[in-house]
């Protein structure tokens, strides 16, 4: 297949009957090299290594034979980069380490090797992320605190410091390749850009430009994931990205396509998804009516939106649990309920 954008000269990739990617004319990617499970292990000049569970835990960058960066990361048990580590050839490591305060992989602060607290994430209303550092200027205790302002599909455009823009408007192709540079907003070479509202990180050292998404990583230049999908048939074959529409779907944890966000609104009331890592359910909220508090939801494989007369419906489902959403155009009465496979042969609802 050969693709051309804006008059830029075509690029030719070749895939195989098991939905990999094989080649590239793009320098960047090459011949792709992928392990016994389906990892990808090659890609362009780096080298990519994964632990039993098929987690990404290294990247080594070269320049044909000469090693130029490693990048090394540690993960807990709920699958969340808890320490990443920087080493050039000739120069000392360059640690941080990523703590929590919830039960989301987006960090909340940020310590060096030594445990000093580097910097502190704060997600805000709107959307935007502050991100505090700190400064031994005590006439401008606010100097290096750096705030992330997002368009309206999560991605940060704007990089403010004390109540002023600071460097270009930032853009973003629909599949996430950034336009006009990457934002600093994190220590290291780890920041924020694409889907920077939702703090999925892009790794940017030695040229990468992969975003860790969840279970698996994500190239925006590919629009494609490096691993196989851990949740069968999730999407339209194993590595691709929300069925090729970026813009109005999304895939956060890498297993699982979230309908406009997971969010339904209409007069009934507000019903949305939340993963939650650690073990791995999503939080189910509802805001209909006070017994309709919060169910936690089994991991699910598609979404589908159908629109009938009677409003809209969004159903996930996947074998175990089917989460069935009803948001009523004709009237202020609403129902949300789980539900196990009609094959169980038993209903009950929340």
């Amino acid at each position: 297949m050969s693709v051309a954008v804006n008059g830029s000269p075509a690029t030719t990739s070749c895939y195989g009957t098991d939905d990999r990617l094989v080649s590239s004319t793009d320098t960047s990617v090459g011949a792709l090299i992928y392990d016994p499970r389906g990892n990808t292990t090659t890609l362009g000049n780096q080298t990519l290594t994964y632990d039993v569970a098929d987690r990404h835990m290294k990247t080594e960058v070269f320049d044909a034979t000469t090693l130029l960066k490693t990048v090394t990361y540690r993960r807990d048990a709920a699958d969340r980069v808890v320490e990443r580590t920087e080493a050039t050839p000739g120069q000392a490591l360059l640690t941080r380490r990523y703590g929590f305060t919830g039960t989301g992989d987006g960090a909340s602060f940020v310590t060096d090797g030594l445990s000093g607290v580097v910097e502190r994430q704060f997600s805000l209303l709107g959307g935007v992320l502050l991100t505090k550092r700190a400064t031994d200027d005590v006439t401008r205790p606010f100097k290096n605190d750096v705030w992330s302002y997002p368009n309206i599909h999560g991605d940060v455009v704007a990089i403010a410091k004390e109540g002023a823009k600071v460097g270009p408007t930032m853009g973003y192709d629909p599949f996430g390749v950034a336009i006009g540079g990457v934002p600093d907003n994190s220590d290291a070479n780890y920041g924020y850009g694409w889907l920077g509202q939702h703090q999925r990180p892009l790794e940017h050292v030695g040229g990468v430009a992969t975003i860790e998404m969840g279970a698996r990583q994500y190239v925006p230049s590919l629009g494609r994931f490096l691993e196989v999908d851990p949740v069968e048939g999730g999407c339209a074959n194993d590595y691709t990205y929300v069925h090729g529409d970026p813009i109005n779907t999304f895939d956060l944890t890498g297993e699982l396509q979230s309908c406009n966000n997971a969010q339904s609104a209409g007069p009934a009331g507000i019903m949305t998804l939340r993963w939650i890592p650690g073990i791995k359910r999503y939080e189910f909220t509802s805001q209909l009516f006070p017994p309709f508090s919060t169910a936690l939801i089994r991991p699910v494989s598609t979404c589908r939106c159908i629109t009938n007369a009677a409003g809209s419906r969004r159903t996930t489902s996947r074998n175990g649990l089917v989460l069935t959403i009803y948001s009523t155009a004709v009237s202020t009465t609403g129902m949300a309920r789980t539900e196990e496979e009609p094959s169980v042969g038993v209903k009950s609802c929340v």
